[in-house]
């Protein structure tokens, strides 16, 4: 798991190119980004479905909108950029302030919380944790509230059976290569939206 911040991603360096001169960065992929937009728009009825439509059901899907962009650069580029996750952090504890502010206690601890969780896993596995995946941690508890449980357990499990499904695809060499975090992270988050019960965007 990595999706550290500024880590460029490389093509795969080809036999008769010189391996030590800098490999090129990829290239934008239009089928992962209409994925991730089409995802985002089934996932953004479903939540307008289940919230009514307010100004919350406004809020999540701009919730939606921003995981599935956060979702596409990393699977393009193995990172959370800064100028998406943490504008949209502030964003979201500003919404809460503004209209859920007897919640604003309990998502400032989902937010840190999930935030610390994922810090703490930087440290232990040495950055192979990416601190954007912290970052979008923070974005999701601030969010979701305590429902951040529900989605990092979804997220986990959900990384469990990529990680599996990469090592039986690819074999033991897959171990060291880096896998996109966030992905799982979005996936976690919006299973917790539309199932969840705890997050302010649902009362």
């Amino acid at each position: 798991m990595h999706s550290a911040e500024n880590m460029p991603v490389l093509d795969d360096v080809h036999p008769e190119e010189d391996p030590a001169a800098p490999a090129r960065p990829r290239e934008p992929n239009a089928v992962v980004r209409l994925w991730c937009a089409a995802l985002a728009v089934v996932v953004a009825a479903g939540a307008v479905a289940e919230i009514g439509a307010d100004r919350d059901a406004l809020a999540a899907v701009g919730f939606v909108a921003v995981l599935a962009i956060i979702t596409a650069v990393d699977l393009e580029q193995m990172r959370v950029p800064n100028r998406i996750v943490l504008p949209a952090a502030a964003v979201a504890f500003l919404w809460q302030l503004a209209f859920h502010r007897g919640d604003l206690g309990e998502v400032a601890l989902a937010g840190l919380g999930a935030c610390f969780v994922f810090l703490v896993a930087f440290v232990a596995t040495r950055g192979a944790v990416g601190m954007g995946d912290a970052k979008l941690a923070l974005l999701i508890g601030i969010v979701l509230g305590s429902d951040v449980v529900t989605a990092l357990f979804f997220a986990t499990l959900a990384g469990a059976v990529g990680a599996v499904a990469i090592l039986v695809r690819r074999g033991s060499e897959a171990r060291k290569a880096p896998m996109p975090y966030a992905p799982f992270l979005a996936a976690g988050a919006v299973i917790a939206l539309l199932v969840g019960s705890s997050s302010p965007l649902l009362h």
